[in-house]
């Protein structure tokens, strides 16, 4: 079984607005939905996406975050990452530059759940061969 390892990871600041007044509240009165997307390239073709949604300009902070974070799992082995998916995620989230922002910041919990839903992509997928299957 050939193995298969991150490449590169990407973070992306996909953004819409809407009409206004519609998904406006007290606190967000200007309607512009956002998700920020996780990327995580492999050396076989396979990548693994994880979305997490905010709202307008606060999604660049995410992508931000998820830029930083991801860039320490380039040239890390995919079964690897999934055999210790507890400790490479707490590792992320106690980052020393980044834990300012606190473990239970609104920013540092959007970009774990983005994260997660990478391993979630990448779950049965941990091989080319069965990739290509």
């Amino acid at each position: 079984m050939k193995v298969v390892t991150i490449t590169r990871a990407d973070a992306q600041d996909r953004r819409f607005s809407l009409h206004r007044g519609a998904g406006s509240d007290a606190v967000h009165t200007n309607g512009e939905y956002a998700f920020a997307v996780t990327q995580l390239h492999t050396d076989c073709g396979l990548t693994g996406y994880g979305i997490t949604l905010t709202m307008g300009k606060g999604n660049r902070v995410v992508c931000d975050i998820i830029e930083q974070l991801t860039g320490t799992l380039v040239g890390r082995e995919i079964e690897e990452l999934m055999a210790e998916f507890g400790a490479v995620s707490k590792r992320l989230a106690n980052d020393p530059a980044l834990r300012w922002l606190g473990p239970r910041s609104q920013s540092s919990t959007l970009w774990k759940h983005s994260w997660v839903y990478c391993r979630v992509e990448f779950c049965g997928y941990t091989s080319c061969r069965s990739h290509q299957d």
